[in-house]
């Protein structure tokens, strides 16, 4: 699993350099034909992280609920985003890949609750869920770098 969370890690930095590279005017910015902006996009690569980890196996998120519901799947972003969103997620975006490898080492999650993404791929445990969520992260990376373009 160590090369799984190597593979997190590397591409929640890329995306942190994104977000870094972007001024917060352009992070919430939200191009015509889309609904969301790269700073959703940023957040919700974590979110998704502890719906199927943590959440799947009844372990405690490691983020603010009211986080969780305003970033998950099927979202979109409100005019009443918080700039101290942009701390968060710069913060969290490699802090959480830490927080999931400590949790995993010390066995921390419980039974897996078995889930079909709309992606159609079936996760049965806490391996499948981590390997699920580097592909996931890769595609919003990718959204996010297509966003950018489209904004600058």
């Amino acid at each position: 699993m160590n090369y799984q969370f190597e593979l997190l890690a590397i591409t929640r930095q890329n995306i942190l350099n994104e977000l870094n590279d972007c001024t917060t005017d352009k992070l919430f910015e939200i191009p015509k034909g889309f609904n969301n902006h790269i700073l959703w996009n940023a957040v919700h690569v974590i979110v998704t992280q502890q719906l199927l980890v943590y959440g799947n196996t009844k372990t405690p998120f490691r983020i603010a609920p009211a986080i969780i519901e305003d970033y998950r799947k099927g979202t979109t972003p409100t005019n009443d985003v918080k700039t101290e969103m942009v701390a968060f997620v710069k913060r969290e975006l490699l802090g959480t890949v830490a927080m999931l490898k400590e949790d995993y080492a010390q066995n921390s999650f419980g039974p897996y609750q078995q889930v079909t993404t709309s992606y159609n791929a079936t996760l049965s445990n806490v391996e499948e869920a981590i390997t699920f969520v580097n592909l996931h992260d890769s595609m919003h990376y990718g959204q996010i770098k297509m966003l950018k373009k489209l904004i600058q």
